[in-house]
């Protein structure tokens, strides 16, 4: 008989999702301002976006199908609380995998063009895309094991290898991230007020967009790792899994939103006349004009 003590373990799961749903409204409301706002991006940087809406609605869509399996369909079966409904919880698991893999090399890519005259760029890139996919093979990795077992403990068990390395990889990859973004940026400043303003605001950015999301995997890993250690299992490591594929969304579509106020001061229609490419142009310091706006473009 499964223990009936959920606050530690389907209670987990419940609020993990509330938060999810709650993070996908603000990233839908972020993709509306985007496409309303910046009608002059590239197709490329607006077909990123609608990708990442896509895979949020779609990784939404299965944590609400998850809470429908406990809540309604197992209603009044206590048997159902010690299951695990491989389908929602694997593609869920396999779409936040994936939202985290497109943002990072979002990123990644940045850094590379930016670093194009650069002769250390190769290797750095390639450190940075090997953790990307290391931590994203990892992640497919669980959901195959996800699909061997109906049972939350031996599930649990079952990944512990693929989990703690994929957290493991992702907290990785987003500090050497932001440290990169760091260094390459305040190695752009010029002396000039305006421009160097806005190196500030993009490398605090930077900095608290890094620190949030390895701060998320962080707790996955120390949380996951207590897991396995309890029997039956506590499941407290749900509550940051659940929010991290749209923590990822919402912080690079904030980036893309914030361009206006970083380029002219909350001016929208003088930063729509900026034509965002993927990947992104390096910093070429002749005029104080291009300066600034390759440095925005470089960050969107």
């Amino acid at each position: 008989m499964p223990s009936l003590n959920l606050n530690e373990s389907l209670g987990c799961v419940f609020i993990g999702i509330l938060l999810a749903i709650a993070l996908y409204g603000v990233s839908l409301a972020q993709t509306m301002y985007y496409f309303r706002r910046y009608p002059k991006d590239s197709w490329a940087l607006k077909g990123l976006v609608v990708l990442l809406w896509a895979i949020d609605t779609s990784r939404t869509a299965m944590a609400i199908l998850l809470t429908w399996f406990y809540v309604v369909s197992g209603h009044g079966n206590v048997l159902v609380l010690d299951q695990f409904p491989t389908t929602y919880f694997g593609s869920e698991f396999a779409l936040s995998t994936l939202s985290i893999l497109v943002v990072q090399l979002y990123y990644v890519a940045s850094i590379w063009r930016f670093l194009r005259n650069k002769w250390y760029k190769n290797y750095l890139t390639a450190t940075f895309l090997i953790f990307a996919l290391l931590s994203f093979g990892s992640g497919l990795a669980n959901v195959l094991s996800f699909t061997e077992t109906s049972n939350i403990g031996s599930a649990v068990w079952d990944t512990r290898v693929p989990a703690i390395l994929q957290h493991a990889a992702t907290f990785t990859t987003d500090v050497y991230i932001s440290v990169a973004l760091s260094l390459i940026l305040n190695k752009s400043r010029t002396g000039l007020g305006r421009t160097n303003y806005m190196i500030t605001q993009l490398v605090m950015y930077g900095i608290t967009r890094g620190v949030l999301t390895a701060l998320l995997q962080f707790l996955q890993l120390v949380t996951f790792a207590e897991d396995l250690k309890a029997n039956p299992p506590i499941l407290l490591w749900a509550l940051f899994h659940f929010v991290d594929g749209a923590a990822y969304t919402n912080s690079l579509m904030a980036l893309l939103n914030m361009r206006a106020h970083i380029l002219q001061g909350g001016s929208v229609e003088a930063a729509d006349h900026f034509s965002v490419e993927i990947p992104m142009r390096p910093v070429r310091p002749s005029t104080t004009q291009a300066t600034a706006e390759d440095i925005a473009l470089h960050q969107a």
